[in-house]
């Protein structure tokens, strides 16, 4: 009810007002059921074209989150899209990733895979190489543990790594260790 009367339509609209039910009749928080959501809107709009708006809220209404997706591209760039170059060398369509990545590189996001008994397993990572600015994704070494601590218990964004590649597998480590 808070979603709609937010954008002026009535609970009895024609159109429908829920794709998966709503968190009430869809399971409850964890369940996943925005991506649920989010999923048929975009099986639905690649059927029969138009727009969807996919609201998702959590906790007591304190977390929300709302996408609006369209069948077509927009008529024009949007704002944020029009001037990410604006001298920092960032350009979306100039994203290269390298295919065996080797040397230095600073690490732009990452994650942490933990055991069922709650202990950091691995870390994953996704950096930019200083030489050539080419992403990359990286895991730890297996027995690493040193390593997947680190990432697991600081703000590791930013942190000089060193990348090495075989047939199989991209790795890290900490520079410096």
């Amino acid at each position: 009810h808070n979603a709609i009367s937010g954008i002026g339509l009535a609970t009895v609209d024609p159109r429908g007002l829920t794709l998966t039910g709503g968190l009430p009749y869809f399971g409850g928080p964890g369940n996943n059921y925005s991506l649920h959501a989010i999923a048929e809107a975009v099986t639905r709009l690649q059927e029969r074209g138009g727009h969807a708006l996919v609201a998702a809220n959590g906790g007591f209404l304190s977390k929300y989150a709302v996408g609006v997706y369209s069948a077509a591209p927009p008529a024009e760039p949007q704002q944020r899209f029009a001037d990410l170059d604006n001298g920092s060398g960032y350009n979306p369509d100039r994203v290269k990733v390298a295919a065996a990545p080797e040397g230095t590189g600073r690490i732009e996001t990452y994650t942490v895979d933990y055991q069922k008994d709650g202990s950091a397993k691995k870390a994953i990572i996704v950096g930019v190489l200083e030489a050539s600015g080419e992403r990359f994704i990286a895991c730890t070494q297996r027995g690493d543990a040193e390593t997947v601590r680190t990432i697991a218990t600081t703000d590791a964004i930013g942190m000089q790594v060193h990348v090495t590649s075989d047939a199989q597998h991209s790795l890290f480590t900490i520079e410096g260790d």
